[in-house]
């Protein structure tokens, strides 16, 4: 859907839009999701399987093929966009088969799949956190269990993919306080030699160019008047 009138600032109040269908096909195309560059749309086909849509080249990849995923209805299956664009978080049959889920993160163009849980119980709802260097999810593995009828109780679990992160979890109030100190007085003062080395690169062209100017000068002058 695109807004026609230039004056409109959103689709809430537009008075004039045209609708454009990307994706055409038999199956049924469903949940699209842009990608957080704005490059790709990300989309369930036939209710199960992931693909990418390129705007720009209008290409389309399997990023999770249908094999990979279970369904009972529409809207039962989400997946999430890493904050790079360059990966598809999402629940995945492996082993546990389609009553216990695990959690996968998926490579855009479908190369690479890794399943990061495979623990034989339910994992679900999988989200990234902290800007991408964490995921949670909820899993049933460690929760009570309904012995006189079907189900468990979830617990949310977070899993780290950066090192770092790991540590700063770890810390307390006043270790986070001394670390987010430390962290903005070496960011000013990166910030402040960048700014420094601009400064010097844009007085060394000034000179340069003063330089030459004077030269230049200083050559007419002393050169010899022909009669």
């Amino acid at each position: 859907m695109k807004l026609q009138d230039k004056k409109d600032k959103n689709f809430t109040y537009a008075t004039d839009v045209k609708e454009e269908a990307l994706i055409t096909g038999k199956e049924p195309f469903t949940h699209p999701k842009f990608s957080p560059d704005g490059k790709k749309i990300a989309f369930l086909a036939n209710r199960t399987e992931i693909r990418v849509y390129d705007v720009k080249s209008k290409r389309i990849d399997v990023a999770l093929p249908a094999k990979f995923n279970f369904s009972y209805a529409d809207g039962d299956m989400g997946f999430e966009w890493s904050p790079d664009s360059r990966w598809i978080l999402t629940s995945y049959m492996g082993e546990g088969g389609w009553n216990n889920m695990d959690i996968a993160v998926a490579s855009i163009d479908g190369k690479k799949v890794v399943n990061l849980t495979n623990s034989g119980y339910s994992d679900e709802s999988p989200e990234w956190a902290l800007g991408g260097k964490a995921i949670v999810w909820a899993s049933d593995r460690a929760g009570y269990r309904s012995h006189g009828s079907w189900g468990a109780e979830d617990d949310v679990y977070i899993m780290y993919l950066d090192k770092e992160a790991y540590e700063l979890s770890k810390y307390n109030k006043e270790d986070r306080a001394l670390y987010e100190e430390r962290m903005k007085a070496a960011k000013d003062s990166t910030d402040k030699s960048s700014k420094a080395g601009k400064q010097k690169s844009k007085t060394d062209k000034k000179k340069k160019a003063d330089g030459k100017d004077k030269s230049g000068a200083s050559k007419d002058e002393k050169s010899p008047k022909k009669d």
